[in-house]
């Protein structure tokens, strides 16, 4: 779930083939589950991917630039706290609606600092990975560090998010790679 002004593009800034991630997009990355049609879209394409027998990570996003507030989310008043609330309200809705216990659909809030191109990631208990303060180096802990981090989430949907993860923590590097070779 993401805003639509085209900043958050996660295949790109995780290095994920196109396809694999389904966004759904708004003005400000604003949702409500109990809009008519958003509720019922969202439970179809679930309910579609439950039925294959896979489990469903719900990636709520929200976008902030860390270099300069104006640069945040125009749905939000580039206000990114107000942001985060809002993309917590959505994943205690996606847990009313499927469940507390993440067992088959596990709700992620995700921000988007657009300046690197970073993810931060939250866990259920309020903590958050900064994949901006992470070296390349690390990739082969990463394994162990989310399993610790994301201790409510199914080992499946773990080993589903960590290609996302490394391929962010790659394209940081190159972001800043980039950025000095400006300089």
């Amino acid at each position: 779930l993401k805003c639509m002004d085209g900043r958050i593009h996660l295949p790109y800034a995780t290095k994920t083939p196109l396809g694999i991630v389904h966004p759904f997009r708004n003005l400000g990355g604003i949702f409500d589950l109990g809009w008519p049609y958003m509720g019922d879209l969202l439970e179809s394409q679930v309910m579609e991917a439950i039925h294959q027998g896979r489990r469903v990570l719900i990636i709520i996003t929200y976008h902030f630039s860390k270099g300069d507030k104006f640069r945040g989310c125009a749905g939000f008043n580039c206000d990114k706290d107000a942001a985060m609330v809002h993309a917590n309200e959505i994943r205690e809705q996606v847990e009313a609606i499927f469940g507390h216990g993440h067992k088959t659909v596990y709700p992620l809030v995700c921000g988007f600092e657009t300046d690197e191109d970073a993810l931060i990631l939250h866990s259920s208990e309020g903590e958050s990975l900064d994949l901006s303060t992470l070296e390349p180096d690390e990739l082969d802990s990463l394994p162990v560090k989310l399993e610790g981090f994301f201790t409510d989430m199914p080992a499946q949907v773990r080993h589903d998010l960590l290609p996302l993860v490394e391929g962010n923590l790659r394209h940081i590097d190159e972001m800043r790679q980039l950025q000095r070779d400006l300089d």
